[in-house]
């Protein structure tokens, strides 16, 4: 039988030997499908060189999105085990600012094992969106992949810093050096810092802005004074445990994000210790809302903000695909909690001194 110019869905699924809605399926990555039948399908949709009518599918331009042609955007999470109250501030944030366009939004959560074009969405592949936001642990390689789609796209995140690539990422390392001076101005100067992993450019990022602030206050950086969990997810117990096990541990610690530090604080409770008496924590946190029950004092990392402007330099970079790539860095704001105090000792001079000049002026 002559097929038709265009291959339709009918022709891969009568090729393939399935259903209409099986290729469907097979085609925009549905979950639960034999991996003999997607090979079979995706065999099909090659040899007939099938592909989506994207006229369809094209609409007007709108508004300031004046270049866009399908009026679909994209954001795509790329993660092990994607953590949802993370990143739905910056889901809302890219949702509101599309829905305010007329533009429509689309979210996906992906692996970080993928390798080739076939387990990406297929609006991805086919190029049905006019662009996409991406954000997640993404390696090197993950990056080329995406490359490969040849759709305009922005990182969000810190994790990559190229210089043919957009990317809005929060300022990590002045906002570590802002916390250290904290913690300094507060006495400390036996600072640890834990993260589940330092393998990543955020937390290389939070690691080296750690270690140059002290070298420049000329203190002694303890290896020992820095743990991780070295896998993901891990939830900082075991760095915890090895840190409240030294001899020598430190009095305050800086954590790379706010759940491993509310697992921190239960732990040392355990201990015995005192919060903020015995030890001071500090941890980078997605959001403005307490972990677990506990104010843990914490630099936000303002997904909101970050979302609205990643979707700006998107539709720019859309509306203008030459342009210069750029990097933008938003701010970490501070939030006092209750986990931040004076070291004791420190604490205890100034009583000392508070006591003395009191009983000068009861004797006078």
């Amino acid at each position: 039988m002559k097929l038709a110019k265009h291959p339709t869905l009918r022709d891969v699924a009568r090729e393939a030997g399935v259903s209409v809605s099986l290729v469907s399926h097979v085609l925009n990555n549905y979950p639960s499908i034999r991996e003999e039948t997607r090979q079979k399908v995706w065999a099909a949709r090659e040899k007939l060189g099938y592909k989506p009518n994207l006229h369809a599918r094209q609409l007007r331009a709108v508004g300031s999105a004046g270049a866009v042609r399908t009026r679909n955007l994209a954001l795509v999470i790329v993660e092990t085990e994607p953590s949802y109250p993370i990143y739905m501030p910056l889901i809302t944030a890219f949702s509101g600012e599309l829905l305010q366009r007329d533009l429509n939004p689309l979210v996906f959560t992906l692996p970080t094992e993928l390798s080739t074009q076939r387990e990406l969405p297929a609006c991805l592949r086919d190029r049905t969106v006019d662009g996409f936001l991406l954000t997640g642990e993404l390696s090197r390689s993950t990056l080329e992949l995406f490359d490969s789609v040849e759709l305009p796209y922005v990182v969000v995140g810190n994790e990559v810093a190229d210089s043919h690539r957009t990317l809005v990422q929060p300022d990590v390392s002045t906002a570590t050096a802002e916390a250290m001076k904290r913690l300094f101005d507060l006495g400390h100067t036996a600072i640890g810092l834990i993260g589940e992993q330092f393998n990543s450019c955020y937390h290389q990022l939070i690691l080296s802005a750690y270690r140059q602030a002290l070298k420049e206050r000329e203190l002694e950086q303890k290896p020992e004074w820095i743990q991780s969990g070295g896998r993901h997810k891990e939830g900082g117990f075991e760095p915890m445990e090895r840190m409240l096990a030294l001899p020598d541990r430190p009095t305050a610690i800086l954590f790379t994000n706010i759940r491993i530090a509310a697992n921190a604080f239960a732990l040392a409770r355990e201990h015995g210790l005192s919060i903020p008496d015995d030890l001071s924590l500090l941890a980078f946190s997605g959001t403005a809302e307490p972990e677990g029950h506990v104010a843990i004092n914490r630099l936000i990392v303002d997904y909101q903000l970050l979302g609205v402007i990643a979707v700006k330099m998107l539709l720019e970079r859309i509306a203008e695909p030459a342009q210069p790539r750029l990097t933008v860095s938003v701010p970490c704001v501070y939030r006092e909690g209750g986990t931040c105090a004076a070291r004791r000792e420190t604490r205890s001079a100034e009583n000392l001194v508070q006591c003395k000049t009191t009983k000068k002026m009861v004797k006078a």
